[in-house]
């Protein structure tokens, strides 16, 4: 009993340490799965307590070796565990014979400009936003995401939900994140982001140089001169979980084309000459674990091939928004159970002489 105990013991303190808030909420770490919202991780945990408590050790020993050592040789010999996948095959049934442009730079930042960016945002996750349909999964973005974010009345929520936990536990949610009451908010978000600029400075530069432009030519979201409420190049955090390792999106980005014709207008969209044509998604790992990256599909000779790119930290890649892609599902690793994936996403237009870099 007191064996079982002092495993307990160790196995909430070891939750404890590693606990973290974002977003206005609570994070919990799972042993063996990894992050979850506070409510999850709380039914998750208790049940990892019970089993330590209850289980003889010949089942409890066993499925705990299983638990760290089956992740692991998946790792060591390459493999992937079934995909699951969300949205079905409508994105690479567009296709028709096109060959995918695909794009990447490596060196676009330093490890260090990587690593000073990556601290500036970890200081302020309270100001992230928590992207409402992964649910209990830790998945936010900083400022925020033209895509996810939605008007809905937070004082709607139910008791409980997928998307939100608990209503009186509720964080920053992207569902909420345009509503009225969410206003204030929002406005401090975008002077935390513009505070941050500083340190976009080799983005913009990097962006520059692959446009063959320089870098006063290329417009961020939040810059001055009425871009003020376009959405910055936004910031993409995942916590490690086992299930980012099966999940499968298979998307494209033309979407975003839509989102700043609908900020700009038509009219203006028009007469700033902005070319829907030129539309370019990016993407620029900050921290990489290993077998993150992202998959893209093309069909040259008739037939849907998948390609994958492993990502190395600091590299610029570019696609155009109509390539259908997916991240690449990446493998959840005890021994770096505190290691999360951070990729600036933004995307590009250009108008006229300029480049737009919004999200």
């Amino acid at each position: 009993m007191l064996l079982r105990g002092a495993l307990i013991g160790a196995l909430l303190s070891w939750v404890a340490a590693r606990a973290t808030t974002a977003a206005g909420q609570l994070f919990l770490p799972v042993p063996l799965l990894g992050y979850f919202r506070a409510d999850a991780g709380l039914l998750l945990v208790a049940l990892a307590c019970t089993a330590a408590a209850l289980l003889p050790w010949r089942r409890l020993l066993p499925a705990t070796c299983v638990g760290l050592a089956g992740p692991m040789a998946l790792f060591a010999v390459g493999l992937d565990p079934p995909r699951f996948r969300v949205g079905g095959d409508k994105p690479v049934q567009v296709l028709n014979g096109s060959t995918a442009y695909f794009v990447s730079v490596a060196g676009a930042l330093s490890p260090a400009e990587c690593a000073a960016l990556v601290r500036a945002v970890w200081d302020v996750r309270p100001s992230w936003t928590h992207a409402s349909h992964a649910g209990a999964l830790a998945y936010f973005h900083f400022p925020w995401s033209a895509n996810f974010d939605k008007g809905d009345d937070p004082a709607e929520a139910p008791l409980w939900s997928f998307s939100y936990g608990l209503r009186f536990l509720m964080g920053h949610e992207s569902h909420h994140a345009t509503h009225p009451q969410g206003a204030e908010r929002r406005a401090a978000v975008a002077r935390e982001a513009k505070r941050l600029f500083p340190l976009f400075a080799p983005l913009r530069r990097a962006l520059a140089a692959h446009f063959n432009t320089t870098a006063d030519r290329v417009i961020f979201g939040g810059d001055d001169g009425g871009w003020e409420r376009l959405g910055a190049p936004s910031v993409q955090v995942y916590l490690p979980n086992m299930l980012w390792h099966t999940v499968h999106n298979r998307h494209t980005d033309a979407v975003y084309v839509r989102h700043l014709r609908r900020y700009l207008g038509g009219q203006r969209f028009d007469e700033l000459r902005c070319s829907a044509a030129t539309a370019t998604s990016f993407l620029l790992p900050l921290v990489a674990p290993a077998g993150a990256g992202l998959l893209y599909y093309d069909a040259p000779r008739g037939q849907i091939s998948e390609n994958e790119h492993r990502y190395t930290v600091g590299t610029l890649h570019a696609f155009a928004v109509w390539t259908p892609h997916s991240i690449r599902p990446w493998p959840y690793r005890e021994w770096a159970a505190g290691e999360a994936r951070v990729t600036v996403q933004t995307f590009g237009i250009r108008c006229g002489e300029w480049w737009v870099m919004y999200h």
